[in-house]
């Protein structure tokens, strides 16, 4: 993650200054792959909601008013499956010593299920913020993240290793 934006900051001459590398539209992206499905999932749910580019309204009940949060380019978790798809490349590799197609299919299982387990952090904020208010919503959004999501790689990699292991005893 480091190396790529210092490479590219040492050869335009741009240290200490903020680099987009952005090949694409972030709020486009964000809208569709986020807030389209978060909208949808709470609005099959019965909850009242709105959506609008990047930002998602709902009803607040415990100050009985509309709240409205931007979805940011954070809540996508980019950084999160990058660092999971080079742990995992590394581990199975390691422990293998071949990339093959059974990496390749784990890597898309992990992207997606990673992917619902975002769109349920960020369901269950919503949700706090709609029972409980902003400020909970925001104290929700400060931790329960990182909870959801090393809950979430812990019961992967639990998974994966006791496949990989009965795949090594196979192998041995």
């Amino acid at each position: 993650l480091f190396f790529p934006a210092l490479i590219y900051k040492l050869f335009t001459d741009s240290i200490g200054e903020s680099v987009s590398l952005n090949l694409i539209d972030e709020g486009a992206f964000i809208h569709t792959f986020l807030g389209i499905p978060l909208y949808n999932l709470l609005a099959f749910l019965n909850y009242n909601v709105a959506l609008s580019g990047q930002a998602i309204s709902f009803e607040d009940t415990y100050n009985g008013k509309w709240q409205t949060v931007f979805i940011a380019e954070s809540c996508a978790g980019t950084s999160s499956i990058i660092i999971f798809i080079f742990a995992l490349i590394s581990y199975y590799v390691a422990s293998f010593r071949v990339i093959d197609l059974n990496l390749f299919l784990l890597i898309v299982v992990g992207i997606f299920i990673s992917y619902l387990a975002n769109l349920f952090r960020m369901s269950v904020i919503i949700l706090i913020g709609h029972y409980y208010g902003l400020e909970q919503m925001l104290f929700a959004h400060e931790y329960l993240g990182w909870i959801i999501f090393t809950s979430w790689m812990f019961l992967f990699w639990t998974l994966i290793d006791k496949a990989l292991n009965k795949k090594m005893d196979r192998v041995l």
